[in-house]
């Protein structure tokens, strides 16, 4: 287990934020939730997937594992706090679109459903993974790593993802905060581009067996549309 501390302590987090900000603001706390955890990552994501080849070999030299993980949470927290600062305001004046009951119930399990696809695929790859320590630092050798398929990953490539896209809408028809809809927008841009970047990134480093394995999950959604 202490193996795996990162992974606890992080989803553990990530669930503990959520309770404090619904406590402290309500529904709309959900909303302001995504935007301080999924604004910053997004604009990390985006960095480094832009410029991932330079990136990669300076902080291969500049930081240790150890290190690294300080810079990225103290980025990712100082945007979060700034934003905590701003967002509240923002977002109560935002006009909202009215939506029956049902609606909102529908939200609350597409959120749910996001949350745990989104917690099942990071378990699967790992914390180090997730964060790229593994790709930075080549902290294990390529003869220990492989490519996931088990799970969310025998479905689809990049369940993290799609996982992040259902919390934010399923938020979106459950808080009525139509601002979320700017932030689903960000979501779908830029995970679209870093799913290019760590798509020609795998390839790189596994291969066959990962084009293989884009092979099968091609096949399967080809039968389940014929289907």
């Amino acid at each position: 287990m202490k193996r795996r501390l990162g992974d606890v302590l992080f989803i553990w987090i990530i669930c503990l934020l959520m309770v404090f900000f619904y406590y402290g603001y309500g529904l709309k706390g959900f909303a302001i939730v995504l935007w301080i955890l999924f604004l910053p990552l997004y604009l990390l994501r985006l960095l480094v997937w832009s410029f991932w080849l330079g990136l990669r070999q300076w902080l291969s030299v500049k930081f240790t594992p150890k290190s690294y993980v300080i810079l990225v949470f103290c980025i990712w927290g100082s945007l979060s706090v700034l934003l905590w600062l701003y967002i509240p305001n923002i977002l109560s004046s935002v006009g909202k679109f009215p939506l029956p009951t049902w609606v909102r119930i529908v939200g609350f399990i597409l959120a749910a459903w996001g949350l745990i696809l989104s917690f099942w695929a990071q378990w699967l790859i790992g914390f180090k993974t997730a964060i790229l320590i593994t790709r930075i630092f080549n902290k294990w050798t390529i003869k220990n790593q492989r490519v996931i398929k088990t799970g969310p990953y025998a479905l689809f490539p990049h369940p993290i993802f799609i996982g992040e896209w259902l919390i934010i809408f399923g938020c979106l028809l459950l808080t009525l905060e139509t601002a979320l809809l700017y932030l689903l927008l960000a979501a779908f841009l830029v995970d679209i581009f870093a799913a290019r970047g760590e798509e020609k990134d795998l390839k790189e480093r596994f291969g066959k067996e990962y084009q293989d394995y884009r092979s099968q999950i091609l096949l399967l959604i080809k039968r389940k549309g014929k289907g």
